[in-house]
């Protein structure tokens, strides 16, 4: 993976995980007797374009989906339960871990695609001898694209920039910057606002001059037009954008 889900931003992915408190043991219930996808029950299904650029470290820029079965229990389905997005294995990962105190049980599929800066569909299917789900997503794979992308900036700069392409419904966004400056770890991390597919933010009038980064961290939903098989279907990307800057 190229990131684990574990770093999804925290709030979205394991409020959809299934939880118990930390006073039990933080284990599947049914280690010895996995479900088969028909007993799997409740459950819904989550979509996440999972994207990570590199690019100011070495640049690459990799795009992963992943699939999560929400539940109710933290239990385990059986390693013959298989899913695959536009016909393409993805390998079943499940883990019960402390997170926040908390014991999350995950259960999610995730394999890496290739993407383009337009949007294409993804199909994905889980299914088993016992039974089958079915989503679609029209415009689930696709890079991110900034414009026009930050480059030379000055302190206390506003700045806005286009989120694109326009697949999704922007959600969430957070900006942070961060300077090349020797000694220097401190984020400075001003306020974004979301406009649509417009992000507005200001250059931190405390950010040293000089070579540096802007992080961006953004949250989005997509359209779902099919939805076979679990009462929810939902489907969302989850970026983390690294775009080399210079401050004046």
């Amino acid at each position: 993976m190229i990131w684990s889900w574990k770093k999804c931003v925290g709030p979205l992915v394991l409020a959809l995980t299934s939880s118990c408190s930390s006073g039990q043991p933080c284990a599947f219930e049914n280690p010895s007797n996995p479900d088969r996808l028909a007993d799997f029950n409740p459950r819904n299904v989550y979509y996440f374009l999972d994207e990570e650029d590199n690019q100011g470290a070495v640049g690459v820029r990799a795009v992963e989906v992943l699939v999560l079965l929400g539940q109710d229990r933290c239990r385990a389905v059986r390693s013959d339960v298989m899913a695959t997005v536009n016909g393409v294995a993805m390998p079943l990962f499940q883990n019960a871990s402390v997170a926040n105190s908390l014991c999350q049980c995950t259960v999610l599929f995730s394999r890496q695609v290739t993407t383009s800066d337009q949007p294409l569909a993804a199909a994905v299917d889980i299914s088993d001898a016992s039974d089958r789900i079915h989503i679609e997503v029209p415009q689930g794979l696709f890079s991110h694209t900034l414009s026009p992308a930050p480059a030379t900036l000055s302190r206390g700069q506003n700045v806005t920039i286009t989120v694109g392409p326009v697949a999704e419904q922007l959600q969430f966004a957070s900006v942070a910057f961060r300077s090349d400056r020797a000694g220097d770890v401190q984020d400075y991390e001003p306020a974004a606002l979301i406009n649509g597919h417009d992000l507005t933010f200001a250059v931190p009038p405390a950010m040293p001059a000089g070579p540096g980064e802007v992080w961006f961290q953004l949250i989005g939903e997509l359209s779902v037009t099919q939805c076979e098989g679990a009462p929810s279907c939902r489907a969302y990307t989850l970026s983390h954008l690294r775009v080399p800057i210079v401050i004046e």
